[in-house]
């Protein structure tokens, strides 16, 4: 693939890659050019979205591992040196969603989530930031969530975890400014997967947004000049249900 949206040249690590927004994010990257480098937990649907960005035309290796584990997200970054020479984006992608009250919340509900969602991120960027400053950039994108800008009953323990993502995010972009490597957040609206739907217990997702949008934009940001800064982004589902998350 040529021209602006192109990553030829490029490789591209995606964390929560087996379904979902991770799935659209491997496809589209690897049909852009880019040598994918996939995490996931389990080997079985790893293997699947490998073989879908194959079929596409594209390369991808997947990596089976814990994102809240240090020695996995060394595995993770290794393999994008070892097999494709270093490392130019990194989409942090993994995460998970509670719905219930803080009284409801157990602390290990709670720990869990922020191991996925915060710890994760935090292991992830620092891994790839050292490859990234020795390649002479690179761009970090974080799938954060519109609640990570504002809050909505009973998902405290969701909404606390996205805002450390947006505010990781926009602190990180300042500091790594100079090593010419961008950082960007972007913050959905409802979106139409297995999380979305279970975690909002709708049947109709006709208006809601689609995996491919969120990896469209990654895209995008992924595909910008080095001198193009654009911190954050929200996107929504034009007459989408925003208030129902």
């Amino acid at each position: 693939m040529q021209g602006e949206r192109s990553l030829e040249g490029k490789v591209t690590v995606i964390t929560g890659a087996t379904k979902g927004i991770g799935r659209a994010l491997a496809l589209v990257f690897g049909s852009a050019g880019s040598p994918v480098v996939l995490l996931g937990r389990t080997r079985s649907l790893l293997d699947a979205v490998v073989r879908e960005v194959e079929r596409a035309g594209g390369t991808a290796v997947g990596v089976a591992g814990d994102i809240a584990r240090e020695a996995d997200v060394r595995a993770l970054i290794g393999t994008a040196t070892e097999r494709f020479g270093g490392l130019d984006v990194l989409v942090n992608n993994a995460g998970q969603i509670i719905r219930t009250s803080l009284t409801e919340t157990s602390v290990e509900a709670w720990e869990d989530l922020m191991a996925v969602n915060v710890r994760g991120v935090f292991l992830c960027t620092k891994a790839a930031v050292e490859v990234m400053r020795k390649r002479g950039g690179g761009k970090v994108i974080n799938i954060s969530s519109t609640a990570g800008n504002r809050g909505f009953p009973n998902r405290t323990a969701y909404c606390a975890s996205k805002f450390a993502v947006t505010g990781f995010s926009a602190s990180l972009a300042q500091e790594l400014a100079r090593d010419n490597i961008t950082v960007s957040a972007i913050s959905p609206g409802i979106v139409d997967t297995e999380m979305g739907r279970g975690s909002q217990g709708a049947t109709d997702t006709s208006r809601w947004l689609r995996a491919e949008d969120i990896a469209e934009l990654a895209l995008f940001l992924a595909t910008r000049p080095s001198n193009v800064l654009i911190p954050d982004v929200t996107i929504l589902a034009r007459d989408a249900d925003y208030f129902r998350q």
